[in-house]
């Protein structure tokens, strides 16, 4: 202001860098993130004042598109220096993707592709992405999302909600933060998950109906009957590869640490596993002497179907043959029957 009327000090914001903001203001919506770090940055560039960080910090806390107008609206009216300590703030706060759509610098945003992928898979990631399970760790460690992130994500104590936020979170972010996502999934044991947006490998997430086994049909039976502190079951869990140390840690440390809230995690946690892993949580059950509880589970019909095919002429080396309309499920059965000594076939 004083540049106006003197013809001294920095001047006015230029058109050419007030038409850059508001001309990408949709796009600042979408991907700017005003609260984590750049704020403080821009009072300590001395670009806003206290009073512009509380004026942004007044709109609703999980509202970032009216956040970004206001920041926006502000910075419009401060001096031309101003736009280029805003896109370096952006740099010094993991936000170089969103500089990227005012100086055609840097990586770009996540693409349009990329988001609708996301977007579309959204309910099935939420079913199947399991936040805590080294996942989030992961993601903070190569930069995809902030310790101010993590805080906001973990805020919920619901899985489902909280691999949602996950994902909203994502869809700011860089276009290769995609890729990091996709990678950090297959690193923490979560490949069945990454499966659902690349539609590559042989880990598929566990089927509704099978879910649904876990998640209401007989589960208040099934959390009374499981015995997982004296019998080893959490072992055997983590023997076959279903659970990591991180299910062990979740598990062990819920408080009350009675059998039915133990129960009650460990039936969630495999409802948000693999088919393999489900597999493998029938027979961790069995080898600790629980096959009552998979009676409850699938039902003795199935059990017996498998007995009476399995005791064919147990007495030498049989062939089974099995249509091929569940590959999973086949593998599993093929391990199982050979290592009792029976040759499996698939027709």
């Amino acid at each position: 202001m004083a540049y106006l009327l003197t013809g001294e000090g920095d001047p006015s914001m230029s058109d050419q860098h007030r038409a850059v903001l508001t001309e990408n203001r949709r796009s600042l919506r979408q991907f700017m993130n005003p609260r984590d770090g750049l704020l403080d940055r821009l009072v300590s560039s001395r670009v806003f004042t206290d009073r512009d960080r509380n004026s942004v910090l007044s709109k609703p806390q999980e509202e970032f598109e009216e956040m970004t107008d206001e920041t926006v609206a502000i910075l419009v009216r401060k001096s031309d220096s101003a736009f280029d300590k805003f896109v370096n703030s952006l740099n010094e706060t993991g936000q170089n993707h969103v500089a990227y759509l005012l100086t055609g610098v840097g990586p770009q945003p996540m693409s349009d592709q990329h988001s609708e992928l996301l977007l579309g898979k959204i309910r099935e990631l939420c079913k199947f992405v399991d936040v805590e399970n080294g996942l989030h760790d992961q993601l903070v460690s190569c930069k995809v999302f902030s310790l101010v992130d993590a805080r906001r994500i973990r805020s919920v104590p619901d899985d489902n909600v909280m691999a949602k936020k996950l994902v909203s979170s994502l869809l700011q972010k860089r276009d290769d933060a995609f890729h990091d996502f996709v990678e950090a999934m297959n690193c923490t044991g979560q490949e069945h998950a990454a499966y659902i947006l690349t539609g590559e490998g042989d880990c598929r997430p566990l089927k509704d109906e099978l879910r649904n086994m876990l998640l209401s049909r007989q589960r208040c039976v099934v959390v009374q009957m499981i015995d997982s502190k004296y019998s080893g079951f959490i072992s055997a869990l983590m023997s076959r590869g279903v659970f990591s140390s991180y299910d062990e840690q979740r598990v062990v440390s819920v408080r009350p640490d009675t059998s039915y809230d133990r129960n009650e995690i460990i039936l969630d946690m495999v409802a948000r596993k693999s088919q393999t892993a489900f597999f493998n949580f029938i027979s961790a059950s069995k080898d600790t002497g629980q096959a009552h509880v998979v009676v409850i589970l699938i039902g003795v019909e199935v059990l017996m179907k498998i007995k009476a095919l399995f005791d064919f002429n147990a007495g030498s080396k049989n062939i089974v043959n099995f249509p091929n309309d569940d590959s999973k499920s086949l593998h599993y059965m093929h391990e199982m029957f050979e290592c009792n000594g029976t040759v499996v076939k698939k027709n």
